[in-house]
This record gives C-alpha cells, structure tokens and sequence, in this order.
C-alpha cells in the first residue's frame, strides 16, 4: 500500500470511529472518588438536552447507599449539584426517587443522618433543586417509628393540582411491628413543600402475608398509580390508584404465574391508557411474560422473549436465569422499551489461553424493544469480559429514550480485572440497541465494539491492538503498535468467537493487509505474538 492510500485509509477509519464514538458511546462516573456505585435513576431535560442522573456511592463506614445528583451537559461535562448526608438502606431498584418538570428537579428518599444513632431521627425527606442546583427546598418529613417500626420511602409522582406524593412502605402505628406486614404508605404535599396530609396506610383485603408496591407512575389523569404483587395465599397482581381524597382504587387485578420470583414488579401507563406490566410463564419459570392490559381488564396481548441456550455441562439448557425487569418505557412511537438484571453462565473463548472456559456471573443485563403490537423487535444479553475470560458486572437499572430516538441506559459496571470494584455508567445506543445499524458487535451476546471502550476498558493499554477498516469486508489492515520496542518476527492469527483459527502468517511489514473474503460475517479475535511472547489482540467484524 502506497503511503498516500495508507494515509486516506488511516483518515476513513478515524472518521469512522469519531463519528460512531461521537454519536453512540459509553460514560463512567465518578471513578476516582469510590470503589462502588450505580445509576439509580436517569432523566433527559428536553429543553437543555442536559442529563440528570441520581447516583449511589457505598461508603466504606456504613451499611447502604449514599446518593449524588449529577447533571450532564453534552458528552462528558459532569458537574455535580447535590450531595446527600443521607443514607437510604434499602437498596432495590423501585419506583423513580427524582423527578424534572421543566424547571426544578425534585428527588425523595427515606431520611437517616449517617452521624446520627437516634431513631426518632427516621423520616422521609423531600427536596426541590433548580437546574443549576442550588436548593430551592429541603423539607424533613417525620415519621417517627412505632416500637422499632420502620418507614422506606420507594418512591415519588408529581400528580394533579401542583402536588407531589411520596410513596413507601410503613407499619401502622396500631399494628405489631414484630410482625413483617407492611403497609403501602404515602405522603401528599404541595410542590413547594407545604404538608397536605399523611403518613397514610393501605392493604389490599385479603392479603395477608408480607407484599409491598414496587412501582409508581402517573396515570393518564395525572394521578399515581402503582403495582403491587401479592406473591403468597391469593398471588395477584394489582393496580393501585391514589385518588384526590387519599382513596385507593383497585384499577386491575389479575392472577400471578408462580411466586418464585423476586423481582421487584415494574409499571407502565401508555399514552392510549393501557397498563404495560410483568407476568411469570406459568410453564418456564425463568420467563417473563409482558402483558398489556386495556381499560377494562382485558389482556391486549402477552409476550415474552426467547432466551439464549447452549450446553452448559453436557446438557442443553438455557444459559440466563434469574431474570428481573428494573424498567418499563413508552417510547415514542409506541413501541415498549425494557431494561433489567440476569444471571449468565456458558462458555467463552479466551485467546490469550487458547481454549474456552465455563464462566457464570450473576450480575449481567438485557435490554429489549417491543412494538406496540406485542412483536418483539429485538432483544439483547449484555457482556464484557475481563481479561481472564470471567465475566464483569453490568447492571441496567434504568432506560428512556433520548429526545432523537435514541436510548439511553443506565446502571453500575465493574471495573476491568478488578471485580470487586464497579462505577455508575451511562451508555447511548441507537433505536436498536447496538452502537451502529448492523449491530455488528451482536451475536448470541451483546458486546462492547472495540472502538468504544466499555467503562472497564483502558484504551491505553500496550496490548490492545488496532485494526481498520472495523467493521470491515473483503481485507483487515494490522497497525503494530510499540514500533520502537518491537521485534518484527510476530506472528499473527484470526480466530473466531468459538475459538476456531481462519488464518494464520507472519507480519510482513508495519502495516500488514490481510485477506479476509472467505471468511463468514462474524465477529473475530486477531492476535499478534511476538518471540518473546508479548501478546497484542483486537476484535474485528466482517460485514
């Protein structure tokens, strides 16, 4: 290749990569301040296109989760409007704790001063901040405890009238908190803070054993409407509504599939009025039925999503368990988007060993798309890898779609090679889940291209090699990377994802050409070693 063609070459190729990063991309948070963390909850202001993200820390000293408001400006401007001194203990993924309407950004959370040993200091707390966060209102809600009660705040909705509600879970003060049966409990004020009435408390009759709401949204009147899964005696599922005057109305009942699980229930309300929740296959206990559901109680239709499978210790079997839905979204067209957790186990080829290994985590994640019909679109199993082939912690916890149709999700990703470690992380994708409209790096699994670094990658790593055109066709171009401390006896493979070796030679020059025609669209390992064993690899796709 003639330095002028290199040249251009290099300049597509950089174009490439620049366009892709620049529209679709990964961002960590916080990474020099903490060991653990996550995104609880992610907002889009559609006015400054600015991000609003709760974030949770672990603190080293306490037990729970310490959050932090952040908003993102552009790409990567991180600035850092509220830090909490509180502590929330109770860390599920429920309803969303902070809201935007435009010109404020208001959260919630239950209220416990980290300094503080004295449980009358329990409550709920409620602020308002505007969108440069300077604290507008922060207001105590005390719930003082009854005998050892406790009151978790879930929790909040901007409803009618300019009030908000804050919802949770509570022991009424005439009942035995020794006895694990908590009530639905909410709290209404004014947006400026002002109390309206509460704490209030509710159980659907006849249920009798421990259940608690998991989810809240508005209804298509502005009022909140929450679901509430009894998994014992009865096993249903209700849609609950808090009325004006602090009445509950049961919108929906319908019976439960099996009570195995514990997931955390998720609600969806529709433009058109129609509920979006989750059922359990009465059948195949790992699946999850989505279920719409009109007006009248009528099941609009049903659908689920297929499961990856494989031989899994000489047995053909599913290879994701333990699936949880942590988010439920109406996109704008009507197709139905979702986010969640699993658990994974099969086997994956690790170059650098040469062989595949078992490996199994269980904090992996999906992401699906659904149209508003019921048909599924396309449904996605998230991966990265560490480097000894052990798979690294991705957790999506929430998801919306951005004001140009693209998603957004959010959760906690593990630090590369170091497992005990993780960072609240954030990645645009386009309409269809991937980072480009073939979903290149998609095959049985969802994977981090190599252009775009998962939040565990460090780019500058002296083994990572570099290849272009990726994607690429008919011939993939090696950039040696290190010239100056590099012998150039280096031998070079392609392997496939099963670990199957396609080509093999010696580099020939600084910028080695390979043939690649006859291989089948895919993804590929090329790897460079040279006589003292150094090792560089890169992914590559062929079209």
């Amino acid at each position: 290749m003639t330095f002028h063609k290199w040249i251009l070459a290099w300049m597509l190729c950089t174009f490439f990569v620049w366009s892709v990063q620049a529209q679709f991309y990964v961002q960590t948070l916080l990474a020099d301040e903490l060991k653990m963390g996550r995104v609880r909850t992610i907002i889009e202001d559609v006015n400054s296109k600015s991000l609003f993200i709760k974030a949770g820390i672990f603190p080293n000293d306490v037990f729970g989760e310490v959050y932090r408001i952040l908003k993102v400006s552009g790409r990567d401007k991180v600035t850092n409007i509220k830090d909490f001194t509180l502590l929330d203990q109770y860390a599920s993924v429920f309803g969303r704790t902070m809201k935007l309407d435009g010109s404020y950004c208001y959260y919630s959370m239950r209220d416990i001063n980290i300094s503080s040993k004295n449980p009358d200091s329990v409550g709920w707390n409620y602020g308002v901040l505007d969108l440069e966060g300077n604290q507008i209102i922060d207001k105590k809600i005390p719930l003082k405890p009854v005998n050892g009660s406790v009151y978790f705040c879930l929790g909040l909705e901007l409803v009618k009238n300019g009030e908000v509600i804050l919802w949770g879970v509570g022991i009424p003060p005439d009942r035995d908190p020794a006895i694990n049966d908590p009530y639905i409990t909410w709290v209404r004020l004014k947006r400026d803070g002002s109390f309206v009435s509460g704490p209030h408390f509710y159980k659907p009759p006849g249920v009798v054993t421990w259940a608690i709401p998991t989810d809240a949204t508005l209804d298509i009147d502005s009022m909140m409407v929450m679901v509430y899964d009894s998994k014992n005696g009865g096993r249903e599922k209700y849609l609950l509504k808090i009325t004006e005057n602090d009445r509950i109305e049961t919108t929906m009942h319908m019976p439960l599939g099996h009570a195995e699980s514990n997931e955390d229930a998720k609600l969806c309300v529709t433009k058109d009025g129609h509920f979006i929740v989750v059922n359990y296959d009465f059948q195949d206990l790992q699946k999850r039925i989505l279920t719409r559901i009109d007006r009248n109680n009528n099941i609009v239709w049903e659908k689920s999503f297929d499961l990856p499978t494989g031989i899994v210790y000489g047995f053909y079997r599913t290879n994701v368990s333990n699936i949880y839905i942590n988010r439920i979204i109406e996109a704008q067209n009507g197709d139905i988007l979702l986010c969640g957790s699993n658990s994974v186990i099969d086997s994956f080829f690790i170059p650098k060993a040469n062989k595949k290994i078992l490996t199994s985590i269980n904090s992996s994640s999906f992401i699906a798309r659904f149209s508003k019909s019921g048909d599924l679109l396309w449904r996605h199993f998230l991966i990265d890898q560490h480097d000894d082939g052990k798979l690294n912690k991705i957790i999506l916890n929430d998801i919306i779609e951005s004001y140009d149709g693209n998603i957004i999700v959010a959760g906690g990703l593990g630090v590369k090679n170091t497992p005990e470690e993780s960072r609240p992380f954030y990645m645009k994708l386009g309409p269809n889940g991937c980072f480009d409209d073939q979903c290149s790096y998609v095959d049985k699994w969802w994977y981090f291209p190599p252009d775009i670094s998962s939040a565990s990658d460090n780019q500058d790593t002296p083994d990572r090699l570099k290849v272009y055109p990726n994607p690429g066709s008919d011939q993939v171009t090696i950039v040696l990377p290190d010239l100056g401390n590099t012998n150039h006896n280096i031998r070079y493979s392609v392997m496939d994802l099963k670990g199957q070796t396609h080509i093999r030679g010696v580099l020939e020059s600084i910028n080695t050409v390979i043939n690649t025609q006859f291989l089948s669209s895919g993804i590929y390992i090329i790897t460079l070693q040279d006589e003292q064993g150094k090792i560089w690899q890169g992914k590559w796709v062929k079209n």
